[in-house]
């Protein structure tokens, strides 16, 4: 008995001296809130006299304040701070809202041209059928509510609010609950060029996030609902069988793993072959022929090495090495190097979005053996989600900067291989036809040495008016072509009409 109230003194004694701690921290940080709100005020009153005030209490309550932050660095999750940064992201998208220069205006305006990208692209070699059709309808449908801006707007933010629900139940599946370490590791994988790829909102991303999703599907209805979504998905994007070796990441037994990736790629031939009316297998040949014909090299086929001169990704590059370097691999491991391998095959950088991923699923689990202890160390931890949330936001390029230019009913118009090649139908749907189109090698010889010549800062006119354009849109001109009249200029853009 006597053991007994001993303990239940201890108890309550340890209890009530964690409440009059509780108390304290909260009265302290009342007084400092006070302070901050007096020193605004007196500021309105006063001007910079007011800060001699607010200084005088600051030395005044030292003590406590640095007791309290100390105890804040100590105990902070994280969580709150990643919070507000995703709430920064918001505020810098709703202040300067993002543009896509790519494929996604095109998607957004190929309604307006009954889903025919001949129509749009009428001199260019490319599929037979709309390699596009699920997503292309999706976007139709959003841009009927929203608007084409609005569906441009929805599409971009679906694809950030999946990837960072992604990375959170990535980093749940391997700890029970986060820190600050796992909010900084997922801030530094959006400041990579990850989040230029989010905010283009191509089909490709949001098939990475899905395959990605399988990573941390659990249970059985995990993995029926991700083959579901795997078999919607494969409708918008004609390719999206490259994709459908993520299903090794799936829960479940090898066998049954092989067995739903074999099922989604038979679907995939399945659908596409109907979808084209037979000519699927046929459309493959354009993913040799493409290449051989182009006349310039196009940025996002180029080599995958160059990531590694971004300082975000040969980070996590470093952390994930020094993740494996420190513990026993396991299988989950080897599955995520070899697909970090397949997708190598490829050597183009435009998968930098899957190898971000994958590169986060080796580096977790190295935060739950290590621990940031100091102080000034974790204060950075704390703060360094905002940086990234502005690092991600940098790589957006403005909607405001895309070339909105109008042009007549039935124009022409002869662009760089640049933003104004997506913009232009989606400001001008199914009024406009453009040259080249969103592939470079499906034109001919002629049309690409125009707009690779174009995007260097010069125009052969000869050249030009043996094509059947009748506008020009361009950023780069050092000279005025004698066979172009300036119509109209949008910042470094400038549209023109073509002069026989």
């Amino acid at each position: 008995m006597r053991d007994f109230l001993s303990s239940a003194t201890r108890r309550l004694s340890a209890n009530a001296g964690a409440s009059e701690n509780w108390f304290r921290e909260r009265a302290d940080i009342c007084k400092f809130t006070l302070l901050v709100l007096l020193t605004m005020g007196l500021y309105a009153c006063v001007g910079p006299l007011a800060y001699v005030v607010g200084a005088a209490g600051l030395f005044a309550w030292r003590q406590r304040i640095g007791v309290l932050v100390r105890h804040g660095l100590e105990t902070d999750s994280g969580a709150g701070g990643a919070v507000l940064a995703v709430l920064v992201l918001i505020g810098f998208c709703f202040i300067t809202p993002p543009g896509a220069p790519d494929d996604v205006l095109r998607d957004i305006a190929s309604a307006s041209y009954g889903f025919d990208y001949h129509r749009m692209y009428p001199q260019a070699d490319i599929q037979r059928y709309n390699a596009y059709l699920g997503f292309d309808h999706l976007l139709a449908a959003i841009r009927a509510v929203a608007g084409p801006t609005g569906a441009l707007h929805v599409i971009q933010a679906l694809c950030v609010a999946a990837f960072i629900t992604l990375f959170v139940l990535m980093g749940r599946r391997v700890s029970s609950s986060l820190r600050p370490e796992h909010y900084a590791l997922i801030g530094l994988a959006f400041a990579t060029p990850l989040s230029a790829r989010i905010f283009l909102a191509r089909p490709e991303v949001i098939l990475t996030v899905w395959g990605l999703f399988a990573a941390v599907t659990t249970k059985r209805w995990h993995i029926v609902l991700w083959v579901a979504a795997g078999a919607v998905l494969t409708t918008g994007y004609w390719l999206a069988a490259l994709y459908f070796p993520f299903a090794l990441l799936l829960g479940t037994r090898y066998r049954t793993r092989v067995a739903l990736g074999l099922l989604l790629v038979g679907w995939s031939f399945v659908f596409w072959h109907v979808a084209s009316h037979g000519t699927y297998v046929e459309s493959l040949d354009l993913l040799s022929s493409w290449p051989r014909n182009r006349v310039a090299v196009v940025s996002e086929t180029g080599s995958f090495l160059v990531l590694l001169l971004n300082p975000y990704i040969l980070a996590l590059l470093l952390l994930a090495g020094v993740s494996c370097s420190g513990r026993r691999l396991g299988a989950r491991d080897y599955e995520v190097l070899l697909l970090i391998g397949y997708f190598c095959l490829s050597g183009m950088v435009r998968y930098a979005a899957v190898w971000t991923g994958l590169l986060l699923m080796l580096v977790f689990p190295m935060l739950e053996t290590r621990r940031v202890q100091n102080l000034w160390l974790r204060a950075g931890l704390l703060f360094f989600p905002f940086y990234c949330a502005a690092a991600s936001f940098g790589s957006a390029v403005p909607f405001s900067q895309l070339p909105a230019f109008t042009y007549p009913e039935n124009a022409y118009v002869l662009t760089g291989f640049s933003t104004a090649t997506f913009a232009t139908p989606f400001f001008n749907p199914g009024r406009v036809s453009v040259a080249p189109s969103m592939e470079l090698g499906a034109n001919t010889r002629a049309v690409q040495t125009l707009a690779s010549n174009l995007s260097k800062g010069t125009l052969d006119c000869n050249k030009l008016l043996t094509e059947p354009f009748t506008h020009v849109v361009e950023d780069r001109l050092h000279t005025v072509p004698s066979c172009l009249r300036l119509l109209a200029v949008q910042g470094a853009w400038r549209q023109w009409q073509v002069v026989r």
